[in-house]
């Protein structure tokens, strides 16, 4: 069933301050990018943005956590082809990926782990990335 105009803008502006987001904090790094910088490069009020994330920690979360994402599916891809290799390639090849993607903003990955560790357990977004 296909979703209508107004989820389908619900999703553009999701995907805008996603961008902005994600643009922001790989410039600047978390500490150097502010919700209101974030709001306006994806053209967006204050207020909508808060609808999505209430906090630079949730925006953080939320960016990061597609990162990490891709680097456990890239990492799960590099240990499935070194099977038959011994016992410790696999392990690295599952690590690398993720260890790489933490260290791409050192600031942010140590952020993101914080909040993921001692952030607000209701959060969903930090409960997508306890999942990962």
């Amino acid at each position: 069933m296909p979703i209508g105009r107004r989820e389908r803008a619900k999703q553009a502006k999701r995907e805008g301050i996603m961008t902005a987001a994600r643009d922001l904090f790989a410039e600047h790094g978390v500490s150097g990018v502010t919700t209101q910088q974030i709001a306006h490069r994806a053209d967006a009020a204050i207020g909508t943005l808060y609808l999505y994330a209430s906090t630079k920690a949730e925006l953080l979360i939320m960016v990061q956590n597609e990162k990490f994402a891709a680097a456990i599916d890239s990492g799960l891809a590099a240990a499935n082809a070194t099977v038959g290799q011994g016992a410790l390639e696999p392990v690295i090849a599952l690590i690398r990926p993720v260890v790489e993607c933490l260290r791409e903003h050192t600031e942010d990955g140590r952020a993101y782990l914080h909040e993921l560790v001692f952030g607000d357990p209701a959060e969903p977004y930090r409960q997508a990335g306890l999942v990962l």
